[in-house]
Order: structure tokens, then sequence, then C-alpha cells
């Protein structure tokens, strides 16, 4: 059993209006994926490689500055 919300590796992932959270972290993303949030929620640390792509569409709540 997993205590993160998604983890990315290797892919493309499009999360939209949706809840994410996770107890030990919301989402965890590696160093080749990339990420597209729009209008979510997000409970939990944010884990990510420093070279990941998130992009930040805008209506999320939870979501440090990226």
């Amino acid at each position: 059993m997993s205590t993160t919300g998604v983890v990315v590796r290797g892919g493309v992932v499009h999360i939209d209006n949706s809840y994410v959270e996770g107890g030990t972290a919301s989402f965890d993303v590696g160093s080749d994926a990339r990420i597209y949030l729009r209008g979510s929620t997000f409970q939990g640390l944010l884990r990510r490689d420093a070279v990941a792509m998130i992009e930040d569409q805008g209506g999320n709540r939870g979501l440090p500055t990226l």
C-alpha cells in the first residue's frame, strides 16, 4: 500500500478537477515525467525531481508555488 496519492515515472499525466491526498506526499514526479494540473485540490507534500516538468494550469488548491 502506497501512502503517496499519485506517482508518475516516465509518463504524461493530466489531473483535472480532482482531489489528491497522500499521507507521505500528494504526488511524486520523476525526472522523465510531465504532469499537468488544473482545478484540483492537493493534500500532502509535493515530491518532484528537479528536472520534472509540472505545469500549473490554474485553479488548484494546496499546491505550493512551482
